[in-house]
This record gives C-alpha cells, structure tokens and sequence, in this order.
C-alpha cells in the first residue's frame, strides 16, 4: 500500500517511537535503572506512561488513515 507523504510520517514516528520505548522499558530492567533515586526512576516510568499513549494516538491515526483502501473497501490491519 501506498502512503501519502503525511501518512508514511505517522507510520515512521510510530515505528521509531514504539523502539525507544521499547529500550526504556528494557532499562527498567537494569542495574542502572535500579541504582537510581525513586524520584528519578518515578519520573522515567511517568515518561514511558505517556509515552504509551502517544504510541496509541499514533496507532489509532495509522488504523484511521488505513481503514479504507483506494477502492473504498474495508481493510484491516494490525499495528504493533
């Protein structure tokens, strides 16, 4: 499928976003993560909170611009 330039934009900050969150979320799990103060690793997890759901606006602006083909028909599509 083909993107307009606007679409494709969407689809790459949710891709490059879905990525980092994925890493944050992977270094909760570290030493690293652990040894910092509570109030630093409270402000790390409310970071990923919202990075959340920007993820999930983005995702639900992906599944709205792709719900209907060129031809009008209904296409369903899952973003990870």
């Amino acid at each position: 499928m083909i993107f307009a330039p606007h679409e494709q934009r969407v689809i790459d900050e949710h891709r490059d976003l879905t990525e980092k969150l994925n890493k944050l979320r992977t270094f909760f799990d570290t030493p690293i993560f652990r040894g910092l103060g509570e109030a630093e690793q409270m402000r790390l997890r409310a970071q990923a909170g919202f990075m959340n759901g920007y993820q999930d606006m983005l995702r639900e602006r992906i599944s709205a611009f792709m719900a209907t083909n060129i031809t009008g028909e209904s296409v369903s599509v899952s973003v990870a």
